[in-house]
């Protein structure tokens, strides 16, 4: 899969990472999603509102999917996603900047990511791009 961002650099390295950001874009849909017509719902628990910088997180995130790099940074760089997203927003934000050529930035969210979330299934990957 290629990708074009604002800069024009090709963006194939994100194709792996893409494939990981829809699977979490998928359960975040699902457990938004209003329950099915005659599910038992009284056992669940209503679901917390989300912020607007959670918000901007799945907005992000889904941005980075569909390969608008340019609208994922700005969303992701803002963005205060739960702690299971954490890790993918800092490397879907550290791709969008690297596909921007902002290296700098995306070096910045591959060592938050490092420093943060050291048990991250993502953690040998932003070692080997940090390189």
């Amino acid at each position: 899969m290629t990708a074009r961002g604002a800069s024009g650099a090709t963006a194939t390295r994100c194709a792996p990472a893409l494939a990981a950001v829809a699977f979490a874009l998928a359960a975040i849909t699902a457990l938004a999603a209003p329950p099915l017509r005659g599910a038992e719902t009284t056992a669940a628990a209503p679901l917390p509102a989300w912020s607007a910088a959670e918000e901007r997180a799945a907005l992000g995130l889904r941005a980075f999917a569909d390969g608008q790099f340019d609208r994922a940074a700005e969303l992701l760089a803002t963005a205060e996603p739960p702690a299971e997203l954490a890790d993918w927003c800092l490397w879907a934000l550290a791709e969008a900047r690297a596909a921007r050529a902002e290296l700098a930035p995306a070096r910045a969210a591959l060592d938050e990511l490092l420093a943060a979330r050291p048990d991250s299934p993502l953690r040998p990957r932003a070692l080997v791009r940090r390189l």
